[in-house]
């Protein structure tokens, strides 16, 4: 089957052989000229798997997933720079994932088919877990309530925004190979599962159930949701405290107050955070220099982003990734 005539059908029937052969040997016989796809594997003890993903695809590619009897995983994806599009045959509607956002599923026999941009570098994450091995870590801790909706998520599929923690999180995922033999496993294995509980923790929050807590009313808790995810999207954009006040009818005071209650640190601390990640998340990707990465993330002044970066990461944005020269 040649790939210069269709090059989708080539794609998908190449793809169905990693079933039978290891996937990194199926993804170098990719040709070039439809596209770069590379994904570093972690695997646990336990048999969680962490895929470290980098795709590119030289037009837009419709990528097939055939159901496996023998697949039976909890799936989390935490797409970094780029989303995507999604059909899942056990849904009614697609699925539309942005960069930024997150998801779990359960992948039981599942068959899919996944909408991919042409002509975008896209970085994404994924972890995959056995059902049973997820049972049996978090089974026994939720209780009754938590439990009964965990199971009603993962009946459908579930996003949200990431946080600051998923992010770094990540990136200490991916530090593990600083570490020798059996002490790499183990430092993967304790990363992974405090990603996992940091995700858990965010989508069983009670914010997420939109019920009143901390004093807010629930008409207040879902207006600084939005707020924080406006913020989560596009830091960069996001105007002043008075200013952002003023867009939705409420005072600056009550405002800063809530987003308090809500988050737990200040709306101005929480943008400037947000607006650091997304400079370190372009400094990685290693496609913009530091003055575009400022830039992009809502800086004007060099000065103050390089004292803001150097206070949150330790180095200065032109040294980063660490270890950079």
């Amino acid at each position: 089957m040649s790939y210069q005539d269709l090059p989708e059908i080539y794609i998908n029937h190449l793809l169905e052989q990693a079933e039978e052969q290891p996937l990194p040997y199926i993804l170098k016989q990719i040709p070039l000229e439809v596209g770069s796809v590379k994904a570093e594997e972690k695997k646990t003890r336990q048999g969680i798997c962490w895929f470290d993903w980098e795709m590119r695809w030289e037009r837009d590619m419709h990528v097939e997933k055939k159901g496996n009897a023998d697949t039976d995983t909890i799936q989390l994806i935490f797409f970094l720079n780029h989303g995507m599009n999604w059909e899942m045959e056990h849904l009614r509607q697609p699925v539309s994932m942005e960069a930024g956002e997150c998801c779990i599923y359960r992948d039981a026999q599942t068959s899919s088919i996944g909408d991919y941009p042409g002509g975008h570098k896209m970085l994404f994450k994924s972890l995959q877990i056995p059902v049973n091995v997820f049972d049996g870590l978090v089974g026994d801790i939720l209780e009754r309530d938590a439990g009964d909706r965990m199971k009603r998520i993962l009946a459908g599929f579930h996003k949200m925004t990431m946080t600051p923690d998923m992010y770094r999180m990540i990136r200490e995922v991916n530090n593990a190979g600083r570490y020798q033999n059996g002490l790499a496993s183990l430092f993967l294995e304790g990363k992974i599962l405090e990603l996992l509980t940091v995700f858990l923790d965010t989508l069983m929050q009670p914010c997420h159930g939109i019920k009143a807590e901390n004093g807010l009313s629930r008409t207040d808790l879902l207006m600084l949701l939005e707020i924080k995810d406006r913020i989560d999207k596009d830091s960069a954009s996001v105007p002043g405290i008075s200013q952002l006040a003023k867009e939705v009818h409420i005072s600056p005071s009550k405002l800063t107050k809530g987003f308090k209650k809500l988050t737990g640190t200040s709306l101005h601390a929480y943008v400037i955070d947000q607006r650091l990640h997304h400079a370190a998340s372009l400094l990685e990707e290693g496609q913009m220099n530091v003055s575009e990465a400022a830039m992009c993330s809502g800086y004007s002044n060099m000065s103050h982003f390089s004292a803001a970066f150097r206070k949150k990461y330790g180095v200065l944005p032109k040294n980063y990734p660490v270890g950079k020269c």
